[in-house]
């Protein structure tokens, strides 16, 4: 009975690590997806920005 409750145990931590794996991922995923809209963004200003100023 112990050992049972000793390998639940186990497996329950297992279980919660990997669960917190996975937040972390997705969570660093989410920042650089973030991340590359602002880059993306920023671009995209800067050459609009020189576009019209060469053709002013």
């Amino acid at each position: 009975m112990r050992r049972l409750k000793f390998d639940e145990d186990l497996r329950d931590m297992e279980m919660a690590r990997q669960i917190a794996e996975v937040r972390k991922i997705k969570a660093e995923t989410i920042d650089n997806i973030a991340t590359l809209l602002i880059l993306v963004a920023v671009y995209g200003t800067a050459i609009t920005w020189l576009g019209s100023w060469m053709l002013a």
